[in-house]
């Protein structure tokens, strides 16, 4: 296990529980043979009645104590907070995960449907991409995926909520926004990624990729996953329609 603190020769433990008059909040473990001095909880109260130096004493551990604790917890916020940073994020793209997805987009749905304003969400998909890692092996298709995620994220408008929902495919949540405009803003995306080179190996040029959009608005009531399955049903629309296309 990993220790609290690490006491030095000459350190004093035990003075909360005497001050407060509770029970011990940690116990010391002495790794090797130790020489203690104890001091009874009736002579240190004595000591501090008549001894301003010793009271000083006292209050200077004690601000030691709690300037550690405040950077100890300091530290430990900033790890949960980088850990869940790194729990909601694609290690592979840097873009917001499935998990993050969630969240988020529940809340930009609920926000909509309060205000009742519209709300799109966008799911799309890299055409031929099995073709692509085989003909050019997974690296070349990792590459593509961050290509296709740079081109989402220099596309998309700020308010705009974007995550990789899986393998080759993204969705996008586009809250106060109608399908009318989220086509206009599929087309760019479409066109943002068609026009989009990827670098390869010794600075080779991957094919261009092209992309398949399903949208679907959400309806009165409607949960994410319902929303999620209509905008996926209008992406297969597009795939068999003949891929690069939009479909609602």
């Amino acid at each position: 296990f990993s220790p609290h603190i690490v006491f030095e020769a000459g350190d004093c433990v035990g003075e909360m529980s005497i001050l407060d008059g509770k029970p011990v909040s940690a116990y010391v473990i002495a790794k090797e043979k130790s020489r203690l001095l104890m001091i009874h909880q009736e002579a240190l109260w004595a000591l501090i009645n008549i001894s301003h130096g010793v009271s000083r004493n006292i209050l200077y551990i004690l601000a030691g104590r709690m300037r550690y604790n405040n950077d100890a917890l300091i530290t430990s916020a900033r790890i949960q907070v980088e850990s869940e940073r790194v729990a909601m994020t694609d290690g592979l793209t840097g873009l917001h995960n499935r998990r993050w997805l969630s969240d988020s987009f529940k809340r930009q749905m609920h926000r909509c449907e309060l205000d009742k304003l519209p709300c799109t969400v966008i799911m799309l998909d890299i055409d031929h991409f099995k073709e692509v890692n085989d003909q050019y092996g997974h690296i070349a298709g990792d590459r593509i995926l961050c290509s296709v995620a740079q081109a989402l994220l220099n596309t998309m408008r700020p308010a705009d909520l974007i995550a990789r929902y899986g393998g080759e495919e993204f969705a996008l949540c586009l809250p106060d926004t109608s399908v009318k405009d989220s086509k206009l803003i599929s087309e760019r995306l479409r066109i943002s990624i068609a026009n989009t080179t990827t670098t390869f190996e010794e600075g080779k040029l991957l094919p261009a990729v092209t992309v398949s959009l399903g949208i679907a608005q959400m309806q009165p009531g409607q949960t994410l996953d319902s929303l999620i399955s209509s905008a996926d049903s209008a992406l297969y629309r597009a795939k068999a329609q003949g891929r690069n296309c939009i479909s609602e």
